[in-house]
């Protein structure tokens, strides 16, 4: 089970997915490979699953490792490759959300419980945030979701769930809803590379 975390820590990490958003202007569906390049983050996939490091955080989906080097502290994502790719695809934003919150440790990986509740949510909010579910998913099912943001159906219903829980509670329209909504930008045939893209819609 998921840990919970306090509602002010939820509003913080939602500011936070919009300053990445901002500062990248990331497109949707979001490339996490992408993103993870532009970071300086360097992946790697291993085929046949991880290497036995992964044993230290109970992980069998993929871990970070932080790496001194002449520049300062690198970090290395490691995946899972036996896995899925879109577990593969969520997987890496948690491993960016993790770097983003500054929660790799050069000795060891990132593995306390508050740490992997922060990445989880915050992995699963940038890869679909609330305002823009509700503006481009027209009958906010699960399916939609999952096909407009390329999630898998496991986190289209986490993300379903949040984001009819922010609706019931008339919470949205926040500033970090709005900032998303004005940066992000979509992708309007991601097949196709040579298709245009629209600035938020939201």
């Amino acid at each position: 089970m998921s840990r919970k975390l306090p509602y002010r820590r939820y509003e913080e990490l939602k500011s936070l997915a919009a300053d990445l958003i901002e500062d990248y202007a990331l497109s949707y569906p979001l490339d996490p490979f992408e993103i993870a390049a532009t970071l300086g983050v360097h992946v790697t996939v291993h085929e046949f699953g991880l290497p036995p490091a992964a044993w230290f955080c109970g992980t069998t989906d993929g871990y970070t490792t932080p790496v001194q080097s002449v520049h300062g502290v690198k970090f290395k994502a490691h995946l899972n490759g036996a896995t899925s790719l879109l577990r593969r695809r969520f997987t890496l934003m948690h491993e960016i959300a993790h770097i983003w919150l500054d929660h790799p440790r050069v000795s060891a990986p990132s593995c306390e419980n508050v740490t992997e509740a922060e990445a989880n949510f915050l992995a699963a909010y940038l890869l679909a945030p609330d305002a823009l579910v509700v503006a481009w998913v027209q009958d906010l099912t699960v399916a939609g979701i999952a096909q407009e943001f390329q999630v898998s159906d496991e986190a289209a219903g986490i993300i379903h769930h949040r984001v009819m829980r922010m609706l019931n509670g008339n919470a949205g329209h926040r500033s970090y809803d709005r900032r998303i909504a004005s940066s992000a930008v979509r992708l309007l045939d991601a097949t196709d590379s040579s298709s245009a893209q629209v600035q938020g819609t939201a």
